[in-house]
């Protein structure tokens, strides 16, 4: 019933825009649109008459498809001179398209008038936005997947508008091409992955019968991907002739976004894992390498350089171990403009809070790198000598020494910047996200040295929560296989396992879990005594105390007695006087437990204690 209802509406729709187009103030001197929306409405009462009530409105509308004299009058429309006319047209060809009322041998035809209509010198910003808006109907329509013609005309059209230099068209066009390109992406995922990924090894652009082969969405895909790195790259086009220099930062944002979404696509299929590494990286490292770089191109740089290290360094291992050691010396370098050190901090900061990406980078670049046999004169410039995760973690723990930061004068400042970002996450154990946030802002100046050393401290406080958190997937799954073990069975439900498991692409080696701590936990207790020492509020003394908690029960799961004694030493040196605690730290044979301790707690009444004591106390004889 629902559905003969709906047929019904459909017919009535088409029947009341025929009319509609008669009733156009410039319909009288255009009399062959008239005539023709006359005898489209005649067919159109025939449909009607020879259809069941009943019938389903797919079946209506394939049989509206199948008459080209209904979308005849909306054509002659468009094609006229009129002022009114074309704007009417446009909005009925859209209600056709989109109950799939057109036939795909007619996509040819809206389309060549979609961009005479745009190229028309007098066309104005509403009937361009009402071009583009067909575009992304058209776009969203099963029709569009029969020609690589259609796609790529639609595509060129919209790259066209987006160099307009009226703002409201040039955003338009530069949100559908984002959308389009994810429509097409998502109809190459619906048609399913190949049961194995790619394989390792070199990799060649794909020939001319190897895309003819391909599906048309899935060589759609490729071919807009592969000229948008091109135009960004200041090469022209192959696909998309004529379309003009793209800017670096929509083409970034483009394929940042795409390869956010899409991640399984450039993991398993072959084309888009050559534009992954041949295309994306390498326009990723020259931009990166470039001497001056604006905000809007540095800030969607930084977002994508973080994408693919969060969600592609398996694929990329080589590319990747560049990409972070480019951000941490950007992070670090005190001559780079602010701005530019807070963005690489950002990227820094989604790759901290990844803690199977952390595993996964330490095992193939640290891991592999003692393993392997003495490097070469060549290859010895482009690795760091101690380890790239080793280097991650010294670099950030070692930002708030900076004079520029000043953390012993601007701690209470810090601490709020981190306080503030905290509370705007939804819960402590969710990943971090880069801080989309920065897009809406016109340049960097609005960012200061506090922000920037809170995203240090944030940086810090993930990484000591990520060892934790792989500390506890360990120590879960050896609980697991034991008791497995005693019951000669599964003992463990799955899901009970795996809500204290992250998860891991690789299986977890207790050996590499120890070296890892072995390499970060002397930085990390450098860093986080220093912040337990200088901040004050009770929020921010809590988060750092379940970061000591995280880290000193991944050291006894994995036996490791020194950082778990050093760990615990510290918290014990915080929670006396600081009288006492300055004694004790003289005595001490870490420098990191030297650090002084705030004033900004008063001893509590009848106590020499103060607040920030007392509660590092209660954490020392919690459970």
């Amino acid at each position: 019933m629902c559905a003969a209802q709906g047929a019904r509406a459909m017919l009535h729709l088409i029947e009341q825009d025929l009319r509609a187009l008669s009733e156009v103030r410039d319909a009288r001197k255009f009399p062959e649109v008239k005539e023709a929306a006359e005898r489209a409405l005649l067919r159109l009462r025939s449909i009607a008459k020879a259809t069941s009530p009943s019938a389903p409105a797919a079946e209506q509308a394939q049989q509206v498809a199948a008459s080209e004299e209904i979308l005849v009058p909306f054509m002659l429309a468009l094609a006229s001179k009129s002022e009114g006319l074309p704007l009417a047209a446009l909005g009925s060809v859209q209600r056709m398209i989109s109950h799939n009322a057109v036939a795909p041998q007619r996509l040819p035809t809206i389309t060549s008038q979609l961009i005479a209509r745009a190229q028309l010198p007098s066309a104005d910003e509403p009937s361009l936005l009402k071009v583009l808006q067909t575009v992304l109907t058209i776009a969203s329509s099963p029709a569009l997947l029969q020609s690589d013609t259609i796609v790529a005309q639609l595509l060129l059209l919209c790259l066209t508008l987006q160099q307009s230099r009226a703002p409201t068209v040039k955003g338009t066009a530069s949100a559908i091409v984002q959308q389009f390109v994810a429509l097409l992406l998502d109809h190459v995922a619906a048609e399913g992955l190949p049961a194995a990924p790619a394989k390792e090894g070199a990799l060649a652009a794909p020939t001319e019968e190897a895309l003819k082969a391909l599906s048309v969405a899935t060589r759609c895909s490729y071919l807009a991907i592969r000229d948008l790195c091109y135009l960004a790259n200041g090469e022209p086009a192959l696909w998309l002739p004529g379309s003009g220099p793209v800017g670096v930062p929509f083409a970034l944002e483009v394929i940042q976004r795409t390869l956010q979404s899409h991640k399984a696509l450039f993991i398993s299929l072959t084309p888009f894992r050559y534009l992954l590494r041949e295309r994306v990286c390498s326009l990723v490292l020259k931009t990166m390498q470039a001497p001056q770089q604006e905000w809007p191109a540095a800030l969607r740089l930084a977002h994508l350089t973080s994408t693919l290290l969060s969600g592609y360094a398996a694929v990329l291992r080589t590319e990747c171990e560049i990409l972070l050691s480019m951000l941490v010396k950007t992070a670090a370098a005190e001559a780079s403009p602010l701005w530019h050190r807070a963005l690489a901090l950002e990227a820094c900061r989604v790759v901290s809070a990844d803690p199977p990406g952390l595993y996964s980078l330490f095992a193939a670049y640290d891991m592999a790198a003692k393993s392997a046999p003495p490097p070469s004169l060549t290859s010895s410039l482009r690795a760091e000598p101690a380890g790239v995760f080793a280097s991650f973690v010294a670099s950030l723990c070692g930002l708030l020494k900076s004079p520029t930061v000043n953390f012993a004068m601007h701690a209470e400042y810090i601490e709020a910047h981190f306080l503030r970002q905290h509370r705007q996450m939804p819960s402590v154990e969710r990943t971090a996200t880069f801080n989309v946030g920065l897009y809406s802002e016109a340049d960097g100046t609005h960012l200061t040295n506090d922000y920037a050393a809170s995203l240090a401290v944030e940086c810090q406080v993930f990484l000591a929560r990520a060892i934790g958190s792989l500390g506890e997937t360990l120590r879960a799954r050896d609980e697991a296989a034991a008791a497995d073990d005693a019951t000669g069975g599964p003992a463990t439900k799955p899901s009970a396992l795996e809500s204290k498991s992250v998860a891991l692409s690789e299986p977890m080696d207790p050996a590499v879990m120890r070296e890892m701590v072995g390499v970060c936990w002397q930085p990390l207790l450098s860093a986080l005594s220093v912040l337990m020492a200088r901040f004050s509020s009770e929020e921010a003394i809590q988060l750092i105390l379940k970061c000591y908690q995280a880290f000193t029960q991944a050291c006894a799961a994995l036996e490791l007695t020194a950082p778990k004694e050093a760990f615990l030493a510290s918290l014990c040196h915080s929670s006396l006087p600081q009288d006492r605690a300055s004694r004790a730290g003289d005595t001490t044979s870490f420098s990191s437990l030297q650090a002084m301790i705030d004033t900004a707690y008063e001893p509590l009444p009848q106590t020499r204690l103060s607040a920030k004591n007392v509660q590092v106390r209660s954490s020392l004889d919690g459970p």
